[in-house]
């Protein structure tokens, strides 16, 4: 028994610290997106007049975003046993 909760205790520690990787990529990347975009936009290299007036690094940081808060909810909110374990022990004990 001890076994099985220091294995699902290791679980969550590998969860949680892929989401902390996850998270410090993310910032980088998105700081670094962010900076291109402005000496681009400082440098007039987008000239034409349906240029959108929302800058692009917009959308990988929302939409990648969504993703790390999935992520973090996976890791921070979902402690215990999958929802899978819950309906094999459901079934296992005879509840329907």
């Amino acid at each position: 028994m001890e076994n099985e909760i220091d294995e699902k205790l290791w679980q969550i520690a590998k969860q949680r610290a892929s989401f902390k990787k996850s998270l410090f990529i993310y910032i980088v990347v998105n700081i670094m997106l962010w900076v291109i975009w402005v000496i681009n936009k400082d440098a007039n290299v987008v000239t034409s007049s349906n240029y959108s007036r929302v800058p692009w690094p917009v959308y990988p940081t929302l939409f990648w975003g969504i993703g790390v808060a999935i992520n973090y909810y996976n890791a921070y909110h979902t402690v215990g046993d999958s929802l899978v374990n819950k309906e094999y022990k459901k079934l296992k004990n005879g509840v329907k």
